[in-house]
């Protein structure tokens, strides 16, 4: 199977499976909050937030263990890979144990900050515990998954994932008809947890590695110590995203108000969730690079960097031309009654995180090439970037402004990073990223304005219930547009994304 084939097979089981579990919760959220109520709903929240700000202090292990694993597989290391995977995992959880029993040691602080009534305050407390648990046996969970990845095996992940989410749907259900909700969907989560854990790595069990080349002498253990110089990069690179992804509302909340800070949540929703399969798509690269770089040599991966591109940004464009063109409706659709500039925010931060993606190449090929510090050196210069021109924009343009100056500081660390890794493969004259923007930002534009035009004739009034039509006529324009355009003016360009399109059937 060549590589373009299983990087492209492997992100769209990559996709399905992260789709599946996002799917049931989307599906479900609404019977969720009108069980639990408004006070119980928004605690669980807390819980959630609480166990994924902890799930971000990884020690960058997730990266490590695809990087290092993709390339013991293909040295027919099975048992190096089984044993590190076990002293990995060990790791793991001790430290989401240490980190997590300090939050079950200090649930009556939690309870009091966040003003829990005492008619509950007991089943709260014991919901916490279970939550915390549940980001402790998750963290498992990831390692394996991010294993599957380095093997390139996700459509086995998908046999695990895909059941596992409708089994929790179905428990979620289950657990809101009991007499304390709260606490049965925290037991239930747990479950889920200890299901997919155990699944993916009986999966990864029943795998075989590629065959050891005869004769080759056997190798001792990976220390713990190689992953954990690269995830100690990838781990800082981490805690800068953090920064960077509630950076802005932590300034509109203290600086201006409150309400502007639910528009930009809402919006930064809408923007995670639509431009997650690039993201994905850049999980499934990784193994792929890490293989091409065991040589050693930064110029083994570029043929690879420069055949990446096109896919990753015929993905991030398409899909961002299309929330700016038609966020109005988006918005509407959803909410029937979106608040006072979601519309504006929306487009900044799909501006904002689109910069973000057209790195996401770059940042993939500094992992698996060892490199990470410059990633690093990314991440710092973005979050002095963000936080100088969004406090600068705030100051002179009000809210808006600091939305301004976050895509303004975006697009000049992105366009920094770029221009040195390319540096770092040998490249030293006009960059091969830059030359693959131009036709998809093209495409962009011209589908956007065609879908834009659209919408607003079959919609004018993008709310409530007439938005729908507006943004399904808005969306088949945009996708017959955005074709047409690599079609007619960037021929070779569309057959060759076709052709990979298609090698990702069955064989």
């Amino acid at each position: 199977m060549t590589i373009a084939r299983t990087v492209g097979r492997n992100a769209l089981f990559t996709v399905v499976s992260r789709l599946a579990v996002l799917g049931v919760w989307f599906a479900v959220t609404p019977h969720v909050l009108a069980v639990l109520g408004p006070e119980r709903f928004g605690f669980w929240s807390i819980l959630l937030v609480l166990g994924g700000s902890l799930g971000a202090v990884d020690l960058g292990l997730g990266v490590a263990v695809t990087r290092t694993v993709a390339r013991l597989w293909v040295e027919g290391e099975g048992r190096r890979v089984h044993s590190l995977l076990t002293r990995a995992a060990g790791l793991q959880v001790l430290v989401a144990a240490a980190l997590g029993g300090l939050l079950v040691a200090a649930s009556t602080h939690v309870l009091r900050i966040f003003h829990v009534p005492s008619e509950w305050a007991a089943e709260a407390s014991a919901a916490l515990a279970f939550a915390i648990a549940t980001f402790v046996l998750g963290s498992a969970a990831n390692l394996y998954f991010a294993a599957l990845q380095g093997v390139q095996r996700m459509d086995r992940a998908l046999l695990v994932a895909v059941p596992a989410a409708l089994g929790l749907g179905v428990a979620i259900v289950w657990a809101m008809g009991r007499p304390q909700p709260l606490l049965v969907l925290t037991q239930v989560q747990l479950a889920y947890a200890a299901v997919t854990t155990i699944g993916f790595a009986a999966v990864l069990r029943g795998l075989t590695p590629t065959a050891a080349p005869i004769g080759s002498p056997a190798a001792g253990d990976v220390p713990l110590r190689e992953l954990l110089v690269l995830g100690g990069w990838v781990q800082l690179n981490a805690l800068f995203g953090l920064v960077q992804a509630h950076v802005d509302k932590v300034i509109l909340g203290s600086l201006v108000a409150l309400a502007p800070v639910a528009a930009y949540e809402l919006a930064s929703r809408i923007t995670f969730a639509a431009l997650l399969p690039p993201i994905l798509f850049l999980g499934a690269l990784l193994p792929a690079f890490a293989r091409e770089h065991v040589g050693g040599e930064p110029e083994r991966m570029l043929p690879l960097y420069r055949a990446a591109l096109d896919p990753h940004f015929a993905l991030s464009f398409g899909v961002s031309g299309a929330l700016i063109a038609l966020a109005p409706w988006i918005l509407g659709a959803w909410l029937r009654e979106p608040p006072a500039d979601a519309t504006f925010y929306l487009t900044a931060l799909v501006v904002a995180q689109l910069a973000n993606l057209l790195t996401g190449v770059s940042s993939t090929a500094a992992r698996a090439g060892g490199v990470a510090h410059l990633e690093t050196q990314y991440a710092v210069l973005g979050t002095v970037l963000h936080v100088a021109l969004a406090l600068a924009g705030l100051a002179v343009f009000g809210a808006r402004g600091l939305l301004v100056g976050t895509v303004l500081g975006g697009v000049l660390g992105a366009a920094w990073f770029i221009a040195r890794m390319e540096r770092w493969f040998g490249i030293r004259h006009a960059g091969p990223a830059f030359s693959a923007c131009v036709p998809f930002l093209g495409a962009a534009t011209i589908a956007g304005a065609g879908a834009f035009v659209v919408a607003r004739l079959t919609s004018p009034e993008p709310a409530q219930a007439a938005a729908w039509s507006g943004l399904v006529a808005g969306a088949a324009a945009y996708v017959a547009l955005f074709a047409l355009f690599l079609w007619s003016a960037h021929r070779s360009l569309w057959n060759g994304l076709l052709a990979r399109a298609v090698r990702l059937g069955p064989s």
